[in-house]
């Protein structure tokens, strides 16, 4: 079982997710990101963790901002696909393998407001290794 996918099975430590805000989060991940690793398994777990607690920070609060925001505007969009950018910008997908990385495109698709035929470009490039 490849190291992304044991990162699935620990869904119940991500509840507290829910209570972050995006700079908490943020702050989270990029201090992982800078923490001193050895070898690739532990890079690419380390990466494989800060994907999944993104992509699941975003689907939760995409959820949150349909809710508020039924007619989202384009300031709410342009400030999840910002807020959506920093937070992959801390992953650094150069450390995933290259068939994790396209389950995590996947992923990304679906979620509501990522879904769009224009951002499938700038999906592409957040996750460029």
């Amino acid at each position: 079982m490849s190291v992304c996918m044991e990162s699935r099975r620990t869904e119940h430590k991500f509840l507290i997710l829910q209570f972050l805000t995006f700079n908490e989060l943020f702050w989270l991940l990029e201090n992982d990101s800078k923490l001193p690793r050895q070898g690739a398994k532990n890079l690419e777990e380390a990466a494989c963790r800060r994907a999944h607690m993104a992509v699941r920070w975003l689907e939760e609060h995409e959820a949150d901002l349909r809710l508020y925001y039924p007619q989202f505007d384009d300031y709410v969009y342009r400030q999840f696909l910002i807020n959506a950018d920093r937070l992959f910008r801390t992953v650094h997908f150069e450390h995933i393998s290259p068939d994790a990385r396209s389950r995590y495109i996947k992923v990304l698709t679906n979620v509501g407001f990522l879904s769009g035929n224009s951002i499938h470009a700038e999906i592409a490039r957040i996750t460029q290794a």
